[in-house]
């Protein structure tokens, strides 16, 4: 049994009290009106709401419904369901142009009618979910442009950034967390170096937004955490939605992601003469998050960036590798 309720406009009194029963005897809630000013006087401007609208046609002493009904769907999106006694193909026709959820003869069963309307709801129903679908994706390649935008502004004020080409390498870095934090909305963010044995990974320059501090000197070993390290030196990137469970990242639970209620990674190495020398990391902290290819991409390039901040300084010096006791003192 239905408990929806619909507006049925019929001039034809008795007719109309007979249809009404029919369609309350199935369980539906119906409120009758006489005319199409009614009818607009009820949806438009008292606002009144019916799931449907059961529209004659040809309504004496007044306007027609097809009238009444292009100004009540000119104000509100409801299925109507045109009603008549008359079945030519340019009446049906002209319907069709207003609205599509059917057409009904008046002496069809209430069978029939009930069919209709269960039809024209469905229709309505399924339209609604495509609109919702359709402003979702709209909204979707809104904020994703937004981010994109973003992230292309972020890098222009990077490589134009005095202080991440400056002579102290410890505020470059500082500064690269920081536009990291911002473009990429997460909680960490850190630059870590390996040693020339790649047997560890030191962590140069930490930085929490939430407390806007900077920290460093934590060290992973290899052999510790096996599996991120196989990861970063066979692919050069993690990005990870569930840090907590991937296995390239689980082995770094208990001592690292858990403590800082890190649940999400995005890493990307930077190079020298084509051989990884550290990482860029972003660590988001809370619910589990997707990252998008666009922010994959975007520390990609935030990592050739620091990685052409180490080039710069190794040629310089005319040194292969970074010779870490140096960096972690500042004087590289």
């Amino acid at each position: 049994m239905s408990c929806h309720h619909i507006l049925l406009v019929e001039d034809e009194f008795l007719l109309a009290l007979r249809k009404q029963k029919e369609l309350e005897s199935y369980g539906y809630v119906v409120h009758h009106v006489a005319s199409g000013e009614d009818a607009i006087e009820l949806v438009v401007q008292e606002k009144r709401n019916f799931d449907l609208i059961l529209m004659d046609i040809n309504l004496d002493g007044g306007m027609f419904g097809t009238e009444a009904a292009e100004i009540i769907l000119s104000e509100k999106d409801i299925p109507i369901v045109f009603f008549s006694s008359h079945s030519e193909p340019e009446i049906v026709q002209k319907t069709e142009l207003i609205t599509s959820y059917g057409y009904v003869l008046k002496n069809v069963s209430i069978v029939v009618l009930d069919a209709s309307i269960k039809m024209a709801m469905k229709l309505f129903n399924a339209k609604n979910e495509l609109k919702k679908i359709d402003a979702l994706r709209t909204a979707e390649m809104e904020l994703n442009d937004l981010r994109i935008k973003k992230q292309r502004r972020t890098i222009a004020e990077m490589v134009a950034d005095p202080i991440i080409f400056g002579d102290n390498l410890e505020l470059a870095l500082n500064r690269v967390n920081e536009y990291l934090v911002q473009a990429l909305d997460v909680a960490r963010s850190g630059v870590w170096l390996l040693n020339e044995e790649q047997s560890e990974l030191h962590a140069f320059s930490l930085y929490d937004a939430e407390k806007n501090s900077f920290d460093k000197g934590i060290k992973l070993e290899t052999s510790d955490f096996p599996a991120y390290f196989s990861a970063i030196l066979a692919e050069n990137r993690i990005y990870c939605d569930d840090a907590q469970n991937d296995p390239r990242t689980i082995e770094l639970k208990a001592d690292y992601l858990e403590p800082l209620h890190i649940t999400a990674i995005l890493d990307a190495g930077f190079f020298f003469h084509g051989k990884l020398i550290g990482v860029v990391c972003s660590e988001h902290i809370g619910e589990k998050r997707q990252w998008h290819p666009d922010e994959e991409s975007f520390i990609s390039t935030v990592a050739a960036i620091v990685g052409q901040v180490f080039v710069q300084r190794m040629e310089k010096l005319h040194v292969n590798w970074m010779p870490m006791q140096l960096v972690e003192h500042g004087k590289f």
